[in-house]
């Protein structure tokens, strides 16, 4: 039904194991590190667009981010460097029948990883069989090889990315990429709709205060437009404050995350304000309703 297997190579270790359903793999590097070298692509050739983050690649980031803060450590910040190699590896993997960290190549992810353009040698972690980020983020936290990966405050820059192929063996491959080095790539993401702006007229008296609106959070990651006034986090979910874990906004303009959470000090905390018409990330213990102020 499921194993583990382990084995050292050049101060490398390898975790795996094998369910029902899905696949999780991990793997961590400690090769010297090149940091500040640049590297051609080498067999690395990546649609742009399996680069960029999509809507669950985000949320893995959002949740991992989350995970991380709760523990008093650092976000980490998307690469588009190791996404390259995350996309290059899950697309490598749907097409083969074995699940294995090096590739259909014979590349290990040290070698990939310098090959798809990052600086030095990687952390990796495979996942097979869901969708959702939710679902990847769970079965590598599970798991006390791949939660020591996420939890290592050593790294800065992640990478991930999903692929589907119908008729392969799970459907879905998810690979995450861990890196020290800041690389200075940033993959692209959606951006948040403008909030609209209107023209001054200077006859008119200034707009009410938006009314509130009482909506719905699942437990877990929520995307949402706020629909309330512009307010600052601490005063945004009312009562429903209690079950708000961390509170996530994607700077489009400097490629960075602002984050809330009621846990962290204040010095912690860059997310200034939340803005009507905004999209945020909102990471809940549980299921809960927010009226807005």
């Amino acid at each position: 039904m499921g194993g583990m297997i382990g084995r050292a190579r050049h101060e490398r270790r390898w975790v795996s194991a094998a369910f029902v359903a899905l696949v999780v793999s991990a793997l961590v590097l400690t090769a010297p590190r090149l940091a500040g070298h640049a590297h051609a692509l080498v067999n690395c050739e990546v649609p742009a667009a399996d680069v960029a983050l999509d809507s669950e690649e985000q949320t893995f980031i959002v949740l991992l981010n989350a995970y991380r803060a709760g523990k008093g450590l650092p976000a980490v910040a998307a690469s588009a460097n190791l996404n390259r190699g995350a996309a290059w590896m899950s697309n490598d993997l749907s097409r083969r029948t074995t699940f294995a960290h090096d590739d259909s190549t014979g590349r290990d992810p040290f070698q990939r990883g310098i090959n798809c353009g990052y600086p030095e040698a990687p952390a990796e972690t495979l996942y097979a069989g869901q969708a959702t980020g939710q679902a990847a983020f769970d079965a590598w936290k599970a798991s006390p090889g791949h939660n020591e990966i996420m939890t290592d405050g050593s790294y800065r820059m992640v990478g991930v990315a999903r692929t589907y192929l119908a008729g392969s063996k799970y459907g879905w491959y998810w690979s995450a990429t861990y890196g020290r080095a800041l690389d200075g790539s940033t993959p692209a993401t959606p951006a948040p709709p403008p909030t609209p702006v209107a023209t001054p007229v200077p006859t008119l008296p200034p707009s009410p205060a938006a009314p509130p609106v009482t909506f719905s959070l699942a437990g877990g990651a929520n995307l949402v437009a706020w629909p309330g006034g512009t307010v600052a986090p601490a005063q945004a979910f009312g009562a429903g404050a209690g079950r708000i874990a961390i509170v996530y906004s994607f700077n489009a303009t400097t490629g960075s995350w602002l984050r809330y959470s009621p846990s962290l000090p204040p010095s912690q905390n860059t997310l200034p304000a939340i803005r009507q018409g905004s999209v945020y990330w909102v990471i809940t213990d549980r299921a809960v309703t927010i009226t807005t102020p």
